[in-house]
């Protein structure tokens, strides 16, 4: 389209892109942390099955040493929702204030004006991270790719995504 170049050029095109993919992330964050508040005995019974290695339990049992890790009291699955929740909202916060940042840039026309911006959206993928390695790590110890295998994948195929978005924000 003749004279479109003069309108948007290709930095503004793609902080743009990155605008969405930011903003598509912090909505998710949002409604991901609002989910375990609203929602909060059901996650936090969702987790306490992990910990205390109930599906290993159910029928086929699996008999194996790992059993001895389980955890039965309800308070460390409370406190993982809580760690979970705090990173999200952590992540929202600064997933959304690095949006804003990105917007405010669009126009400007020089990469420094997004290199604020970038740094702030980094934190709240950095809080992301966390939070899925924290499942990863807490799954793994728990047993949960022996019967919770989709649920290790999709906290496996979470941190793939983030760690694209994290690329896609340093070019």
């Amino acid at each position: 389209m003749p004279g479109a170049a003069s309108v948007l050029d290709a930095f503004d095109a793609f902080v743009i892109f990155k605008l969405v993919l930011v903003t598509g992330l912090t909505l998710w964050s949002a409604i991901a942390a609002l989910n375990n508040v609203v929602a909060f005995g059901a996650s936090s019974w969702a987790i306490g099955r992990t910990l205390n290695m109930s599906p290993l339990r159910e029928a086929p049992a699996i008999e194996i040493p790992l059993l001895r890790r389980a955890l039965h009291a309800k308070g460390w699955s409370v406190l993982a929702l809580l760690v979970l929740i705090a990173l999200q909202l952590a992540a929202t916060l600064c997933l959304g204030w690095g949006g804003i940042q990105l917007a405010g840039a669009i126009g400007v026309g020089a990469a420094h004006a997004t290199h604020t911006a970038i740094a702030w959206a980094t934190l709240g993928l950095s809080a992301l991270s966390a939070a899925w390695l924290m499942m990863m790590i807490g799954g793994l110890w728990f047993g949960y790719w022996i019967r919770q295998e989709g649920l290790q994948l999709t906290h496996m195929m979470l941190l793939t995504l983030t760690i694209a978005a994290a690329a896609v924000l340093r070019m």
